[in-house]
């Protein structure tokens, strides 16, 4: 069949709407199944002519499963239907990236050196301008638009050490009715944190993020991060006060770096030589737990991994930046040995994350390519697509602990998705007609051939935001000016 697409956005929204199409989602761990390159297609469910309905004015999945058994029923035979019905469309839940900066979209492509230097010469910078609110706006529409063109519904980003680059934002997503996890850079460290990014005080940045942390998390989808830059831009003051904030809100996110750059780790023994390694130091001041991400971790120890594990941390896999900035190799086959399951008590959580801007590319499919790539040459072991996926969607929602929200399908989860056009331009056209219509075969094919454009409509809460190349205009208008004081 012919998929049947209105090309403009509706002028009122049904109060149910349905997606319907080629429906692929994951719904269990491929790494508990085999960790040595191998399909474990079991771990993939696909719904050939599928259907997903949702309650725009929640924003939840109502009813899923196939679209002749569920559209049959009389409180949907008058549903208005988006229909996806033709092999050149792939419906999958919205991607979900574990680590990404919001500023660093001012940076993304910047020459590339090595991390500390690639801090420094670009990155600081572009975050110092991140404190004029209206400035902050403009580069939030650009940012978010970049993660919704790429079918990124959910993601976990830095800020600047500026309130206002929290609070722009966290208003931007919230227009948008996003998923989104964010928080204010804390970097107090006189030697590594330049003065037009560093904190008055450890007291200071405390202080602040508590604020934001209070307007912010649980509201709607938003949630806060308590963000330490990484241990060497903070003071032990600034760490020790970072973790009494996480023991103030449980429920709060801690993000930070972790074992990325070998310069890096040296200077973390200088700086901390009490802490028998960099994981040491975060465990320390109680910044470890469950709903800690920590991003990298390429040169982890058996003794850092049993903290990660004994914790159950999430690791933030990120091969484009890595390889970029020439920080090593992440070890997908060694994470996986240590990953929690139902057979043991312990594990760490892994999902992937595009890092930009020393990630090169906003695409998560892209970015399932390059941890292909990373754990072939790493590992010597390929990462089967099957895995690639489980680590975009719903291993990101188990490493983010919301895989009872989003990550995967089902009545009750939030009506998050993505139309992949398999037919985007003229190669993938031609290589997935002919190619075999095996679904791992048809996800690889995916990744490889991936780029801008792979994203035909990108729901969020059940609403059409990305469509046909196109955003609803409305959704991005210019913030209100703040009322008149005479």
């Amino acid at each position: 069949r012919t998929a049947i697409i209105t090309p403009s956005f509706p002028a009122a929204m049904a109060v149910l709407k349905a997606v319907r199409g080629r429906l692929l989602h994951a719904v269990s761990n491929p790494f508990h199944v085999r960790n040595d390159g191998g399909i474990p297609k079991e771990c993939v469910e696909e719904l050939e002519d599928g259907v997903l309905i949702v309650d725009q004015d929640t924003g939840k999945t109502v009813a899923f499963g196939e679209a002749s058994e569920v559209l049959a029923r009389e409180e949907y035979k008058d549903v208005s239907v988006d229909e996806y019905c033709s092999t050149q469309y792939l419906i999958i839940p919205g991607l979900i990236d574990c680590h990404v900066h919001f500023p660093q979209v001012d940076v993304i492509g910047a020459y590339g050196e090595q991390l500390l230097q690639w801090l420094q010469k670009y990155t600081f910078p572009a975050e110092a301008k991140y404190g004029d609110k209206p400035f902050v706006h403009a580069r939030a529409q650009i940012f978010l638009q970049e993660l919704l063109r790429h079918g990124t519904t959910t993601a976990l980003t830095f800020c600047s050490r500026h309130k206002e680059s929290v609070d722009g934002l966290m208003e931007e997503a919230e227009k948008l009715g996003m998923r989104l996890i964010a928080g204010r850079v804390m970097m107090d460290r006189e030697e590594f944190a330049p003065d037009i990014l560093r904190d008055g005080s450890a007291e200071e940045s405390y202080e602040e993020s508590k604020e934001l942390l209070n307007r912010w998390h649980g509201k709607g989808r938003l949630a806060y991060a308590i963000t330490p830059r990484f241990a060497i831009t903070s003071t032990e003051k600034q760490l020790e006060l970072a973790g009494k904030l996480a023991e103030e809100y449980p429920t709060a996110y801690v993000h930070t770096h972790l074992s990325e750059n070998k310069t890096e780790i040296e200077l973390v023994g200088k700086l901390f030589p009490d802490c028998p390694s960099y994981t040491d130091v975060y465990e320390k001041y109680n910044l470890l737990r469950r709903r800690s991400i920590v991003a990298h971790c390429i040169h982890l120890s058996e003794h850092e991994y049993s903290i990660l594990e004994k914790r159950g941390s999430s690791i933030a896999f990120c091969p484009t930046s890595n390889t970029f900035l020439g920080s090593g190799l992440f070890s997908v086959k060694k994470c996986a040995e240590k990953m929690q399951n139902g057979n043991k008590e312990d594990g760490v959580y892994l999902g992937l994350a595009t890092d930009v801007g020393g990630g090169t590319h906003f695409s998560l499919i892209h970015t399932m390519l390059e941890a292909y790539k990373v754990a072939q040459l790493g590992d010597g072991t390929p990462l089967s697509p099957i895995h690639a996926f489980y680590l975009a969607t719903k291993g990101a929602a188990e490493s983010l602990d919301i895989a009872d929200c989003v990550g995967s399908f089902g009545v009750g989860m939030e009506g998050d998705f993505a139309v992949v056009d398999l037919h985007s331009n003229s190669l993938k056209k031609h290589r997935t007609s002919i190619a075999d219509a095996d679904i791992a075969q048809q996800i690889f094919l995916m990744m490889t051939l991936s780029g801008t454009g792979d994203i035909a409509a990108t729901y969020v809460g059940g609403k059409r935001v990305f469509f046909n190349h196109q955003f609803d205009e409305s959704l991005f208008s210019p913030p209100s000016p703040p009322p008149s004081r005479e």
